[in-house]
């Protein structure tokens, strides 16, 4: 019977999940209170952005993209939003990596059509150019 490493299946599966465009479940202090929130990873490259994920629209309907329950069973409601107005960068790759301990945090990569879809709404004054462009290279 073959033997097999957890740890070394642990890191593969940590280090395929930093990567611009998978949805991730992660402990955040920078919300009021502090809890688990889904995150979508926009880039890694030169830093860590990423947007929120919610239940609730942000806004206005520019600058959300929808996330439908049916195409990602994980989520409890049955529309959530990808806040693409306010991107986030308060990660490190060492930190990224200890919040990401339990794979059970670690879910499926947009649709390519969500990628596009991205790309329109990150495309606002909130987010500045040259954010904007490093986050499309990313998700390319």
């Amino acid at each position: 019977m073959a033997s097999y490493n957890l740890d070394n299946f642990k890191d593969a599966m940590i280090q395929k999940a930093i990567e611009p465009g998978k949805i991730l479940k992660v402990f955040t202090p920078i919300t009021n209170p502090p809890k688990w929130k889904y995150i979508i990873l926009l880039s890694v490259n030169p830093k860590i952005r990423y947007a929120f994920i919610s239940s609730e629209m942000y806004g206005n309907n520019e600058g959300n993209v929808e996330l439908l329950k049916c195409d990602y069973n994980f989520f409890t409601n049955d529309i959530s939003y990808i806040n693409c107005a306010d991107i986030k960068s308060n990660y490190t790759l060492e930190s990224l990596i200890l919040e990401l301990q339990n794979i059970d945090n670690i879910f499926d990569k947009v649709k390519n059509d969500k990628i596009l879809e991205i790309y329109k709404a990150i495309d606002c004054e909130t987010v500045s150019k040259k954010v904007v462009e490093e986050i499309k290279a990313s998700l390319q």
